[in-house]
């Protein structure tokens, strides 16, 4: 069985002149016409440099060239692959000049969450106590760490949480207290998810750090034993390479607690 992959990229890693140059020859009409539409400098390259990420990522596995590439959406606004039809499932994740990709090639569903420390904006205190987020059972498991730990907690949940939402296809229509994680004091997490449209299927968790202050979740509908995780270079962006391989994530598997 192919495992499941996460491709990483940080913006600030290639010349801006070069990567704008193939966007403007790789994504859409429609794609370039929205990075056009962002007020914000940094927005407009965020959206911009994410498409042409997830293009190329694309077009590798699905060997085709990626202007070729054409994407729907769901009922929630998850995009997927229009053209070429396969069963391959994707999912897009962009923060603070960085950008994720999952793919799984079995065609299960899979979601994946980016987020940097800094862009959550506050102490971890504010945001679990955020009632649409964590379960008064994760509060009160938080509380008990000590402060870095528990910070480190937040991130986790509030990462793994949208990724599992994000495979489901459901996005934030899903409420995210029906996803509830548990960190113990090595922050080694257990899950229980509430309501699951999957019924009993499983579902496998990974989580990893690849860069100071930047945390990763994805959530994969299915069993699987590892998720490959590569990170982007210039070869790859610019030309025809795949990325370096540099890690293999353990998964952290769980039943769905009905």
């Amino acid at each position: 069985m192919t495992a499941p992959k996460i491709y990483f990229a940080n913006r600030t890693e290639f010349p801006k002149d070069s990567w704008k140059i193939v966007a403007e020859r790789i994504l859409s009409v429609d794609e370039r016409r929205r990075a056009d539409s962002y007020v914000r400098e940094d927005l407009s390259l965020d959206f911009a440099f994410s498409r042409l990420v997830l293009r190329r990522v694309l077009a590798n596995h699905l060997q085709v060239r990626p202007n070729e590439i054409r994407f729907g959406k769901g009922r929630y606004g998850k995009p997927f692959l229009e053209r070429p039809k396969v069963r391959l499932t994707f999912n897009l994740s962009h923060c603070a000049n960085v950008v994720v990709v999952a793919i799984n090639e079995q065609g299960n569903g899979i979601g994946i969450d980016v987020e940097s420390e800094d862009s959550l904006n506050g102490s971890a205190n504010d945001l679990w106590n955020l009632s649409r987020a964590f379960s008064s059972r994760e509060i009160t498991n938080i509380s008990r760490l000590d402060t870095r730990s528990k910070r480190e907690a937040v991130i986790r949940s509030w990462t793994l949480k949208e990724a599992y939402a994000k495979a489901l296809g459901a996005g934030l229509n899903l409420p995210l207290k029906s996803a509830e994680f548990y960190m113990d004091e090595e922050l080694v997490f257990s899950a229980a998810l509430k309501n699951s449209p999957l019924n009993a299927a499983h579902f496998s968790f990974a989580h990893l750090s690849p860069e100071t202050g930047l945390w990763v979740s994805a959530a994969i509908c299915g069993s699987h034993e590892g998720i490959i995780f590569y990170r982007i270079g210039s070869e790859f962006l610019f030309g025809s390479e795949t990325g370096q391989d540099t890690c293999v994530c353990k998964y952290y598997r769980c039943v769905i607690d009905m």
